[in-house]
């Protein structure tokens, strides 16, 4: 297999995982925060997300501010996040 091919089909496989993941709940309210904002919703989980973030997504684009989830945390909560 050649590079090419090989790098298109990570192409092809990640995008096949975006769509599985925007046709989730979590992934439905962040596609919908990318197209309200034109960025993405900054959070510390890794994963697909859970139902809280799903919730924040929707409350930001409700507030018309994107979600950050370093707002209100304090120097040392960010310096443990990472």
């Amino acid at each position: 297999m050649s590079k090419e091919s090989k790098q298109l089909e990570i192409k092809m496989m990640e995008a096949k995982m975006k769509q599985r993941f925007y046709s989730t709940p979590v992934g439905k309210a962040y596609k919908q925060h990318l197209d309200v904002f034109g960025v993405a919703p900054i959070t510390y989980s890794r994963g697909s997300g859970t139902d809280k973030h799903r919730i924040a997504y929707l409350k930001a684009i409700k507030t018309g501010v994107p979600y950050d989830e370093r707002n209100g945390m304090t120097p040392e909560e960010l310096k443990m996040s990472y």
